[in-house]
């Protein structure tokens, strides 16, 4: 197995910029929003015989139509009690150099690829003498004598970030608020890019979110990443 140190990448913040409607209620759109998103400038690692372990080489060697290269994208979500994140996502678009001729880059392998947080559930019915139906906490009927309490408790995996178009050209991390977690912190995305081998490449970055606002109206922003050039794309191959 091959273990790849990954640099640090320095952040840099990002505009929000939001769309011209809300998504849920009338009213106009906010203004763009600062100090909720930062980038770090992705970083490409060509991956070859001298850079993986010995295991992976006959892989490589194998694939002599392919090379392949690590690719890393760095989030930063800053969370606000009144405004939160409602969803995130990363999109990649993987192309080659100057719409040349040829089968496009594709994800190989994409990292994380779904984070789960357990959330317990309990299930609670009562059931009379007579197997009739009641609320939990409720007298039962007349007459019943009585009555049981069946408990089922399960654990549910709530979703707050999957991959998504793994394969494919155009791969995506998505992020979901649920009950229990907020988009918040710092994300570490990684794939592996597979591209034909004397091929040239780009990866486009695009970035959005969902916030909702404090009337409980939900906007869609569009990131600014091309006010920083070299994190909105990265060329490799």
């Amino acid at each position: 197995m091959t273990i790849v140190e990954l640099p640090e990448a320095p952040l840099h913040a990002v505009r929000l910029d939001p769309h011209e409607r809300p998504v849920l209620g009338p009213g106009d759109p906010p203004a763009p929003r600062t100090g909720r998103l930062a980038v770090g400038l992705p970083v490409v690692l060509p991956l070859t015989v001298d850079t993986v372990d010995e295991q992976t080489r006959p892989f490589l060697r194998a694939r002599t139509g392919s090379t392949f290269h690590l690719l890393t994208i760095t989030t930063s979500f800053t969370h606000d009690d009144g405004e939160p994140f409602e969803s995130a996502w990363v999109d990649v678009s993987l192309r080659r150099d100057g719409g040349a001729a040829g089968e496009p880059p594709v994800a190989w392998s994409m990292r994380p690829r779904t984070a789960a947080e357990p959330v317990p559930v309990s299930r609670k019915v009562t059931l009379s003498p007579t197997l009739k139906l009641g609320v939990p906490g409720a007298n039962l009927e007349a007459g019943a004598g009585g009555g049981t309490e069946r408990q089922v408790t399960y654990t549910r995996q709530d979703v707050t970030l999957e991959a998504l178009n793994e394969g494919t050209s155009d791969p995506r991390w998505v992020f979901y608020r649920t009950d229990a977690l907020q988009i918040r912190g710092v994300h570490t995305l990684c794939l592996v890019a597979d591209i034909a081998a004397g091929a040239r490449g780009t990866a486009s970055i695009q970035i959005g979110a969902t916030i909702r606002g404090r009337r409980l109206k939900v906007f869609r922003y569009t990131a600014a990443v091309t006010d920083v050039p070299a994190a909105a794309s990265v060329a490799f191959g």
